[in-house]
């Protein structure tokens, strides 16, 4: 797999800023994503196997999410 889908379950809608830490807390990458849906994917083609928090921010919402790529 090289893409991953995110359900947010929050009403974040729109353009966003992907924000993604190893589990040593290291930005990896930050990127700008659109969340439609209540979701958004991302490649993760270039990612290492591991455990990534994921942080998205639209306006004055954000979100945190534990991610997991085997």
């Amino acid at each position: 797999r090289d893409q991953a889908e995110l359900f947010t379950g929050t009403r974040l809608q729109g353009p966003a800023t992907l924000r993604l830490l190893d589990a040593s807390g290291r930005l990896v990458r930050q990127q700008q994503v659109v969340i439609t849906g209540r979701r958004t994917t991302f490649s993760t083609a270039d990612l290492a196997p591991g455990s990534y928090l994921v942080e998205l921010a639209a306006g004055t919402e954000q979100v945190r999410l534990w991610m997991v790529k085997d």
